[in-house]
């Protein structure tokens, strides 16, 4: 069912600070954070005196490119400011264009949790990250938003093992050309140049 009324109207609020900051700190589109906010589920509870709001049963929440799918989220706030978000299905998904012409970032995983103080967010469970057809897959991936870093691990039952692919047309295919480099001066001092002699001056005829 979709959230609308009274009920949509308290809880929205701080959804909203949680997906706007989002939108702005992951170096989205700059209209994101412009863009009115969409929430669908099947049920919805904001518990004030905790500062949590949960949405569950097929989850859908829109921000101009920003979509997040999953069978529950929860919104945690302190002192009318989000703290956290926790997203959880089979899998939970997420998925933002960061730059205008760029294809979106497409990340899924058992829980995927957003921390705003830190700008992290983290995978946990089949996570997976995409772009472009390029994959990261493994038990766990971190992505720091600030310094712009990603770590990935795999599970340790499996031998710790993660997976990337890279498409054929996300690869150099050629050689980097060669820069051209100035042609190295003579070593030691080189001799001066000879002096072309001077022709003699031809002689006056004092003939009259």
């Amino acid at each position: 069912m979709r959230v609308s009324g009274k009920l949509i109207t308290n809880i929205a609020t701080v959804a909203a600070l949680g997906i706007a900051l989002l939108a702005s700190s992951a170096m989205a589109l700059p209209s994101d954070p412009r863009q009115p906010i969409e929430i669908e589920a099947g049920s919805a509870m904001r518990d004030e005196r905790q500062g949590v709001t949960i949405y569950e049963r097929d989850v859908t929440i829109r921000q101009g490119s920003i979509l997040i799918n999953a069978d529950k989220v929860t919104v945690h706030s302190a002192g009318n400011q989000v703290d956290h978000i926790v997203a959880t299905g089979r899998p939970a998904h997420y998925q933002q264009q960061m730059k205008p012409g760029e294809s979106p970032v497409v990340a899924r995983a058992g829980t995927i949790e957003y921390q705003l103080a830190a700008d992290q967010i983290h995978l946990v469970g089949d996570a997976s990250l995409e772009q472009d057809g390029t994959t990261l897959t493994g038990n766990r991936i971190d992505y720091d938003l600030r310094q712009e870093v990603i770590r990935a691990s795999g599970d340790n039952a499996e031998g710790g093992r993660i997976r990337m692919v890279i498409p054929p047309d996300q690869q150099r295919s050629e050689p980097p050309p060669a820069t051209s480099q100035p042609a190295p001066e003579p070593l030691g001092n080189p001799e001066p140049p000879e002096e072309e002699a001077e022709a003699p001056a031809a002689e006056e005829d004092g003939t009259q």
